[in-house]
């Protein structure tokens, strides 16, 4: 019994782990621009990395900035496109959310597309997010709800969840 707890203990410990170190890197694209991403680069591509801690505290860790204590040091990274998860539920028969898709694949976005007419199950999800609200397109940028299609607030959207601010 005290074997499964110790062993219990460790793994979970390990898993924590892996939710609190994440990697950043660092390389240059074909084109010469400079990619900081959250993902590995394409293989054989030359990069940097740096380990970061995130913090768990919902202050962003101020507190422990402030302490007095080692202070942390915060990382600014930019994440790419690829790196930003996008939910979109869609029908056939809408314009707007062929609208949509095109513009969200040019981003080179994380989108996965629902269409909520052939699938129930995503349209219950649907319904939920939205407030029992219908209309389509709408899309879920981590978080970031919006109906119906504009280019300005997708890219508003996307520009908020590319930076993030990680303690380490």
């Amino acid at each position: 019994m005290k074997f499964l707890l110790k062993s219990s203990v460790c793994f979970f410990l390990m898993f924590m782990t892996l939710f609190a170190f994440s990697q950043v890197y660092k390389w240059r694209d074909q084109d010469g621009n400079v990619v900081i991403s959250m993902t590995p680069p394409p293989p054989g591509v030359q990069c940097e990395q740096q380990q970061i801690r995130g913090s768990s505290q919902p202050d962003g860790g101020a507190n422990k900035r402030n302490s007095g204590k080692s202070a942390a040091r915060e990382v600014n990274v930019t994440r790419s496109n690829r790196d930003i998860k996008v939910i979109m539920y869609v029908t056939d028969w809408c314009p707007y959310c062929k609208k949509a898709t095109q513009y969200l694949n040019s981003l080179d976005v994380n989108l996965q597309t629902f269409d909520i007419e052939k699938d129930p199950e995503k349209h219950e999800e649907f319904l939920a997010k939205g407030n029992n609200k219908t209309g389509v397109p709408f899309i879920d940028i981590e978080g970031i709800l919006m109906r119906g299609f504009s280019e300005k607030a997708i890219d508003a959207a996307l520009e908020k969840r590319r930076h993030v601010v990680a303690n380490y």
